[in-house]
């Protein structure tokens, strides 16, 4: 924390903790407060299953859609149409984490609690976890399933300490760079 507070390199970091109902009109109206301070160049919000659509529907399903489609305008038309990425993890249900298990990858179709999840997003990254957990340090199977304007990716080795919540490829004095993902 004393690095993230004194090392310029790191740029600004904001966290806001939402309240319970929240929606991604108050995530929107909160960050364009903050870009009035000092430029956002990434939101992350975990997650977005747990935001309000503010709309009442039939299902819990669109209100989920209606939340994606939401975040997706956010991204686009922050700060005055320049956008900004908006990253939200997202769980898969057990049965499609079990497919992925025994089949050792992840298909879009894990996402299908709701189309919009897979329809809306630019990128779609997973991770999938060894068979047996391997304690604080792992190797995670990750893939690019859906790069809007890019490749796809599958059986990317990634290492993870859980405890730093640090993730390198390969070589673990490299870290990954988000920003062929996200922009710059």
């Amino acid at each position: 924390i004393k690095d993230w507070t004194s090392n310029a390199e790191y740029g600004r970091f904001h966290l806001a903790q939402v309240p319970h109902g929240a929606t991604v009109s108050s995530i929107y109206a909160n960050a364009q407060s903050v870009h009035h301070k000092f430029p956002i160049d990434i939101i992350f919000i975990d997650y977005l299953k747990l935001m309000s659509s503010g709309t009442r529907r039939q299902s819990s399903r669109e209100e989920y859609n209606d939340t994606i489609i939401q975040a997706k305008q956010m991204a686009t038309s922050f700060a005055d149409g320049r956008g900004v990425p908006v990253v939200s993890p997202w769980q898969v249900s057990r049965e499609a984490h079990d497919k992925a298990v025994v089949a050792g990858y992840y298909t879009l179709s894990a996402l299908a609690e709701t189309s919009e999840a897979t329809n809306s997003s630019d990128v779609i990254i997973s991770f999938l976890e060894p068979r047996e957990p391997q304690g604080r340090f792992t190797e995670l199977k990750a893939q690019v399933l859906k790069n809007r304007d890019g490749e796809q990716a599958s059986g990317l080795q990634v290492n993870v300490d859980y405890a730093s919540s640090y993730f390198s490829s390969g070589d673990a004095s490299r870290s990954l760079n988000m920003t062929s993902l996200f922009g710059s």
